[in-house]
């Protein structure tokens, strides 16, 4: 292959060296190596070097500077008057060249190459001699790192999937503590009682009594935001002056936890005694076991008797248990 790529080289600048060289020497300082073929009054034809068989180009005197022909030192230095029309004729002139020292020195190359190669082989030879000589301890070793890195796999698989148990573990119980902190969703119907009693004003005496009572809510929970609760009661106080009541109640709530607040209005009318009252009340209550809370309300009653006298009548604290469905 290297004697193939010599002898190319060679033969490439055997043939360049016989090409005639002209150069045409442009006014904006470019110069052309060609073959230059005729010289006429007005411009130049010639034949680029590398394709002396392709066309015939042709140039404005007007552009050129001066004109050097290949094996003569004859310039024009912008003056064409001792140019002739025609070739110059040395531009075809061919001379014999003499290869005989380059063909020498190549054939000593090419010994000095053979030399070369046969040591190479020699060098081969020996490695492949000492690769097969060692070739049961290498293989051995080879055997040994593959066995331990089939060992060191095992562990690390052992470790990855170690810390996957316990990522996952650590998953669930953050899913489990974020489900424990999930707010509580109000349930649609809802019953309580009232567990407390509560220190009523007279209007006659001006003194406090107490009473026991029997208070039974229904709550109809259409949405988490909104209440619509019922009582139904019987008021028993320490002086007879006992009373019976039915109220309405519309509750704005919203939830935090486990814990419930509400807010709204309770319109609540004293059947025997015929007096209505309009109760702003507040509240709140804790949700255990998902169906039952306890809580506290309280209410400032603005109450109007049959003769639309309107006052507060009496406050209320209420201890509140309450089962939903």
């Amino acid at each position: 292959m290297k004697k193939i790529f010599l002898s190319s080289i060679l033969l490439f600048f055997i043939v360049f060296s016989i090409k005639a060289q002209d150069i045409i020497r442009l006014k904006t300082g470019e110069e052309l190596k060609v073959s230059i073929i005729k010289v006429s009054d007005k411009e130049i034809e010639y034949k680029k070097l590398d394709n002396l068989d392709g066309p015939v180009y042709a140039v404005s005197k007007n552009q050129v500077a001066s004109l050097d022909f290949a094996k003569t030192e004859e310039n024009s230095n912008n003056q064409f008057g001792n140019v002739n029309n025609s070739a110059n004729p040395n531009n075809t002139q061919q001379q014999a060249i003499d290869f005989s020292p380059l063909l020498n020195a190549l054939k000593q190359q090419q010994e000095q190459l053979n030399k070369q190669s046969l040591q190479i082989m020699n060098n081969i030879s020996t490695l492949t001699e000492n690769w097969i000589a060692h070739d049961t301890a290498y293989q051995n070793s080879l055997k040994r790192q593959s066995d331990l890195i089939q060992l060191q796999q095992q562990q690390i698989q052992q470790q990855i999937n170690q810390i996957s148990k316990n990522v996952s573990e650590l998953s669930n119980s953050l899913l489990t503590q974020n489900k424990s902190k999930e707010k509580w969703l109000p349930k649609p119907v809802g019953l309580g009682v009232d567990l407390a009693g509560v220190l009523g004003k007279t209007d006659a005496s001006g003194s406090y009594q107490t009473y026991s009572q029997a208070v039974i809510l229904l709550s109809l929970t259409p949405d988490p935001n909104f209440r619509f609760e019922t009582e139904f009661a019987a008021f028993l106080f320490s002086n007879d002056e006992d009373f019976y009541y039915f109220s309405v109640g519309l509750l704005g709530m919203w939830q935090k936890g486990n814990a419930n607040f509400y807010t709204g209005v309770k319109i609540l009318r004293i059947m025997n005694y015929q007096i209505t009252t309009l109760n702003p009340t507040i509240g709140g209550e804790y949700v255990f076991g998902n169906h039952f809370s306890i809580g506290s309300e309280i209410g400032f009653p603005f109450a109007m008797d049959k003769n639309d006298e309107i006052g507060i009548v009496f406050g209320f604290n209420r201890l509140i248990f309450r089962f939903y469905l």
